[in-house]
């Protein structure tokens, strides 16, 4: 009995899992909501910068490059940031003043922090005679 009446039995739920699906159903919604909301970021590319390092401060393993466009940039390194030079892995003494380098950071706080560093390789200069 609903309300005093009686629900005729074509109306009745004889599968209790039904009851309360309309709670459910926003559930579902909501978590359907969330998931893809945060898609956006997930496949986002990451951010990514290049240039040639013009100056390196050892101590706080940074290093500093200018853009082909202008303006400079300073990007941190980690014990995780993955270094490779050409093809091949690389380590941090391969960042050198006037390599091209193209970096792949997060950001914590205001600093960028390596995840990647790709170091171009460079040709080697014609002997002057």
């Amino acid at each position: 009995m609903i309300n005093g009446a009686l629900i005729p039995p074509t109306m009745r739920c004889r599968i209790p899992i039904w009851r309360g699906t309309r709670a459910l159903g926003l559930t579902v919604y909501t978590l359907v909501l969330l998931i893809t909301s945060s898609w956006e970021r997930a496949l986002a590319a990451p951010p990514m910068q290049g240039g040639s390092v013009i100056a390196i401060d050892q101590k706080t393993r940074t290093f500093t490059c200018r853009k082909n466009t202008g303006g400079d940039w300073t990007c941190k390194t980690t014990q995780k940031t993955i270094f490779t030079v050409g093809k091949t892995k690389g380590s941090w003494s391969d960042i050198k003043k006037g390599v091209t380098v193209e970096c792949v950071f997060h950001h914590e706080g205001q600093a960028a922090v390596a995840d990647r560093v790709q170091i171009e390789t460079q040709a080697a200069q014609p002997l002057k005679e």
